[in-house]
């Protein structure tokens, strides 16, 4: 091995049959293009060994960075800052926006780049593209999620939490106090996912028609209703016609008068 690791031809020999035997060289190999770029074929976690002088090669980083974005996060940081770079980085994979400079994240171009490629990783971009309503937008077209990371003024928004709902029903645990209010926004939301009423106002979870509508779909919301409609017999009676195990979710008056769910449902309910 010794052998090997004093001669450039045996290393290179080496290195395209075994990437992985890189990581075993000294560092006056490290700094050899040619050897890197056999290992890096099939050894991926070299560019995290590489020597400076790798990682600052401006010529190599952008021709492997175009199709291994993720190496933004291992060469070296002045890249980062690099337009052209950051451009093919975010292409790649929209969460390599998390590595890129703060002046790069403020550029609605980089910003939108990596959004078009994963809507969420708006969550990597500046507090000002997290709050202009077209660059939300655009992240909420691809991906619902994106409504997490937003700005409290666009969680605001009724035509753009009513799109991300739309897409991804769980978006409604970010949206804001008053659209959890919001009938139109929830009957959506819970139409995707049921089990988002757990995140509606309390003035929903009394609404009757609405808890019939969500307990139809899914027994287990008998959980988040109200405890007026927990009382109520009709609800309970939907919910455990379909699930008999919900029954532990009914309210105080219907337990004290029907211990069990058989005894309930044997009743003239």
């Amino acid at each position: 091995m010794e052998n090997i690791m004093d001669n450039r031809e045996e290393i290179l020999k080496a290195v395209k049959e075994d990437g992985k035997i890189y990581s075993c060289l000294l560092k006056v190999w490290r700094n050899d293009k040619e050897i890197f770029k056999e290992a890096f074929k099939t050894y991926k976690l070299a560019i995290q060994l590489a020597g400076e002088e790798i990682k600052k090669d401006r010529e190599l980083i952008k021709e492997l960075i175009q199709d291994n974005g993720w190496i933004l996060e291992y060469i070296d940081k002045s890249f980062r800052d690099d337009t052209e770079l950051v451009l093919m980085a975010v292409k790649n994979d929209g969460f390599n926006l998390k590595f890129v400079s703060e002046r790069l994240k403020r550029d609605k171009n980089i910003v939108t780049s990596a959004i078009k490629e994963n809507g969420i990783s708006i969550q990597f971009a500046s507090e000002e593209m997290r709050n202009n309503k077209k660059i939300v937008t655009e992240a909420i077209n691809y991906d619902g999620r994106s409504l997490e990371y937003i700005s409290e003024r666009l969680r605001r928004n009724k035509e753009l939490v009513l799109k991300a709902v739309q897409s991804y029903g769980g978006a409604l645990a970010w949206a804001s106090k008053t659209l959890k209010n919001d009938e139109e926004i929830v009957r959506i939301a819970v139409n995707e996912n049921p089990k988002m009423f757990q995140f509606v106002s309390s003035n929903l979870k009394n609404n009757f028609d609405l808890a019939i509508y969500v307990i139809d779909k899914f027994s287990g919301a008998l959980q988040w209703v109200s405890s007026e409609l927990k009382n109520n017999k009709e609800i309970v009676k939907i919910a455990v016609l379909n699930d008999k195990k919900v029954y532990k979710y009914v309210g105080k008056k219907i337990r004290k008068e029907y211990p069990t769910v058989n005894k309930f449902l044997a009743s003239e309910v």
